[in-house]
């Protein structure tokens, strides 16, 4: 066991994570595994507004290559969604979408969030309050622009 390459070494944190929940993962913790929180309307599947559970849009042009690229640089993909997990397992399953987990749950350690309605906030945003106030509420996803 003490002859493992890197590769394992990775390859069996991913699997031991696999059979866990993020939420309270400790076996991501201190490994160089990054867990990526990707938002499911809008950045996985096309979203122009809520029209029903199970009315949901085409995989964006894209996304089942960058899901791939992730996992082969061993990243632990959470497809983050309000809608059910059900919904959301199907499609992923439909469309040969990679994936490790989905979650309608907020999650710790997780490296990074990708969303269509996420602003990248940064501390400098306070030092004037009013103006980020202001462009916080004015803020749109690219597809209601």
């Amino acid at each position: 066991m003490a002859n493992r390459t890197k590769s394992e070494q990775r390859l069996n944190e991913l699997q031991t994570a696999s059979k866990t929940k993020i939420k309270n993962n400790k076996a991501l913790r201190g490994s160089k595994i990054k867990v990526v929180a990707i938002d499911f309307d809008g950045v996985i599947a096309k979203y122009d507004g809520w029209k029903g559970e199970s009315v949901v849009g085409e995989p964006l042009k894209g996304i089942k290559n960058f899901l791939l690229a992730l996992s082969n640089d061993n990243a632990f993909i959470v497809v983050h969604t309000a809608r059910s997990k059900k919904v959301v397992s199907d499609y992923m399953a439909y469309n040969n979408l990679t994936y490790n987990q989905i979650t309608n749950e907020k999650l710790k350690d997780v490296s990074v969030f990708i969303d269509d309605r996420a602003y990248g906030f940064h501390p400098s945003d306070l030092e004037s309050p009013k103006e980020f106030a202001k462009l916080v509420l004015n803020f749109k996803p690219y597809w209601d622009i």
